[in-house]
């Protein structure tokens, strides 16, 4: 007799606390059950603040001659000319935009293009001028892959492929001098990295990323000294690859779920 009013206490403590851990978890639903990729547009701005490039030639022939560019520093100037490697070709800091769009709750399909220019002029006590000048862009359409689409830290995988073409020209100019050396290159490229992006709010994150591309370069030449110009036709010239450290930042706007 004295357990039985003990009953009724059990029973409302217990439906208290199941209704009590029911209200905890509908509150804790929208942050956690939020996918903040599908049906999302993803607008980026990255560049590759460390890098490491290693070159050669390609085919190989003979003896083989390699290069190898560590760079660090955001959109950095490309450096001067080496010989027997254009200048900024390979190993080049670019400034990247993008566009993506949740196709599925773990799946984000975008492209990328990116962007990188040097001018470099020799001024002197001479009437002979010479100036250099270096244009670069690749388009990288992508797939990402995030195996944790909710929260705010958005572990993802990242395959890319695309082409690159670059430009790389040289002008002397003065009395009795006036030649102009241009060298055109195109590179098939792919590459494969993983990072985070860090939602600072549900519209912006910072995003992180270790990248690994792979490019094979081909060139044409042509060059004018005086009135006598010389062309030469599209050839293998190098091939390289890098390994880079990228950072950005993101927005995503749009309906998701």
């Amino acid at each position: 007799m004295p357990r039985r009013p003990l009953l009724p206490l059990l029973s409302l403590s217990t439906l208290l606390l199941v209704a009590g851990a029911s209200v905890t978890a509908s509150a804790a639903d929208p942050v956690d059950a939020t996918n903040r990729v599908h049906r999302r547009f993803r607008f980026h701005i990255d560049t590759e603040a460390l890098n490491w490039t290693h070159a050669r030639e390609f085919p190989v022939e003979g003896d083989v001659s390699r290069n190898n560019t560590i760079g660090l520093g955001f959109a950095r100037p490309l450096e001067g000319d080496k010989p027997g490697v254009p200048a900024g070709v390979p190993g080049t800091s670019m400034f990247g935009l993008g566009l993506g769009y949740g196709i599925t709750p773990y799946l984000i399909l975008g492209a990328r293009i990116g962007l990188a220019f040097d001018h470099r002029g020799t001024p002197n006590d001479t009437d002979i001028k010479t100036t250099d000048n270096f244009f670069q862009t690749i388009f990288n359409p992508y797939l990402e892959i995030l195996p944790l689409p909710r929260g705010r830290v958005l572990p993802f995988i990242l395959v890319r492929t695309g082409f690159s073409a670059a430009a790389f020209g040289n002008r002397v100019s003065g009395p009795g001098a006036d030649s102009l050396n241009r060298t055109s290159f195109i590179a098939p490229t792919i590459g494969v990295g993983g990072g985070i992006h860090f939602l600072v709010t549900d519209f912006f994150s910072l995003d992180a990323s270790l990248m690994f591309d792979y490019r094979w370069y081909f060139q044409k030449g042509r060059s004018r000294v005086n009135d006598i110009t010389t062309t030469s036709s599209w050839e293998p010239s190098l091939q390289s690859f890098t390994l880079a450290a990228v950072l950005g930042f993101s927005v995503w706007f749009g309906g998701g779920r």
